[in-house]
């Protein structure tokens, strides 16, 4: 803190802090390894889309808009499996 302003040390020199600055870095590396140091001091989003994932969103938002009476089925049997699996998890 100088003068009422808050500072930052960057490299060998001091800036003055603005909570408003967003910095933002894309790497077009598949699984990017990043040091301890780093990973703690930031967010990483990974925005990664595989074809398969993409498949199934696409087939899910067509199946809703044309035949949603499959979409609630599907539902459903998601929620009984869900129900199933606690009930197995509960019995072992």
């Amino acid at each position: 803190m100088s003068g009422g302003r808050l500072l930052i040390k960057l490299g060998d020199k001091e800036v003055e802090f603005n909570a408003e600055f967003k910095f933002y870095i894309t790497t077009k590396l598949s699984n990017p390894h990043y040091p301890p140091e780093i990973s703690t001091k930031t967010s990483i989003v990974n925005f990664a889309v595989k074809e398969q994932g993409l498949e199934a969103q696409l087939l899910g938002t067509v199946v809703r808009k044309e035949r949603p009476e499959l979409e609630e089925q599907v539902l459903l049997i998601l929620k009984a499996a869900v129900m199933l699996l606690s009930i197995l998890k509960m019995l072992y």
